[in-house]
């Protein structure tokens, strides 16, 4: 592989490497909004990364507001989907790093900055930034719930060596190695990719200060999320090589109580300490949720999402793109 730095060196020192930073979004204009003022607002030289928005269907304002911005605004109408959006932004971007982002998240001042240096500094190939959730003034149970069990971004790049793409930075080799996202599926294509990354070679790395700011979801909300994440899982589970009885046994497997040392101690690192009744609440609707997500990835083994071509490690880990680019 290629040495890590893009940068080119000058008189009057080194030009940073282009950026592109592709957002999916759909019907959220409020959030867009917000991410976009923090984008514009990185002490990454201007010159130097572009913002493509793809809105994938909305029927609110959020074109409107995306192309309130100095960005540049796509549509991607065919398939509801957040990988079919980011393929048609990242099939136009310019940059050789691509940084994608949700529309959900706010972006540190110096996000840009800290990504672009981890995967320089350290020779990544990709590099997946820390999502650190924000709550509302009541703290909801639903929130803290979505707090302790989701988008633990270093737990995932250690134990599984893949990631999700809601703050995900990306050399373009990469994507020239393995091809576009799955853009059919509606969850857990990412990890998937991400994945498939790291079985071909590529170094993902864990940028604890490229940092983005997310807020956690109510209760009603969080349980639809584990629904739809759960429906997903399958597919992931194919990419790492479970065959269909451990996976139905994995989400029966998902029913059972969360142990209480193990809640303990991740409750301590995720959410600070908390104790006695709220400790309990928070630990019903942590259960509540790998319930609702377990169910899902039933659903998913009885839909088949468990399928879907992905294209054999040997292939990706020869240069031939899966998929095709697009």
């Amino acid at each position: 592989m290629a040495g890590a730095s893009d940068r080119v060196a000058t008189a009057s020192g080194p030009v940073p490497p282009m950026v592109s930073v592709v957002i999916p979004v759909r019907n959220s204009p409020e959030r867009l909004r917000a991410c976009l003022e923090g984008l514009c607002a990185q002490s990454y030289p201007a010159d130097r990364y572009e913002v493509i928005v793809v809105d994938n269907g909305s029927t609110d304002q959020t074109p409107a507001v995306a192309r309130s911005f100095a960005v540049r605004v796509l549509e991607e109408n065919s398939v509801v989907s957040p990988y079919a959006a980011r393929n048609a932004g990242m099939a136009v971007a310019r940059g050789s790093i691509l940084a994608l982002i949700d529309a959900s998240c706010i972006p540190e001042p110096d996000w840009l900055s800290r990504g672009v240096s981890a995967l320089q500094s350290r020779s990544g190939d990709l590099a997946g930034g820390q999502v650190r959730f924000t709550f509302s003034e009541q703290r909801s149970i639903g929130e803290l719930a979505d707090a302790f069990m989701n988008v633990d971004v270093e737990a995932s790049i250690a134990n599984h060596a893949s990631c999700m793409a809601g703050n995900l930075f990306v050399q373009r080799r990469v994507v020239e190695a393995l091809g576009p996202f799955e853009r059919e599926l509606r969850s857990g294509g990412d990890m998937r990719w991400t994945r498939r990354a790291s079985d071909a070679g590529f170094k993902l790395i864990y940028a604890e200060d490229a940092v983005v700011q997310y807020p956690a979801r109510p209760l009603s909300a969080l349980l639809t999320k584990q629904f739809r994440v759960g429906q997903g899982v399958p597919s992931v589970w194919t990419e790492f090589g479970i065959r269909r009885p451990g996976m139905v046994l994995r989400a029966l497997r998902g029913l059972l109580p969360p142990p209480p040392c193990g809640f303990t101690g991740r409750c301590r690192r995720r959410l600070g300490p908390i104790r006695g009744t709220l400790a309990a609440r928070v630990w019903l609707a942590v259960w509540l949720g790998k319930v609702v997500r377990s169910i899902g990835n039933l659903r998913g083994l009885v839909d088949g999402s468990a399928g879907g071509s992905c294209g054999s490690r040997a292939e990706i880990a020869s240069g031939r793109a899966v998929g095709g680019a697009s």
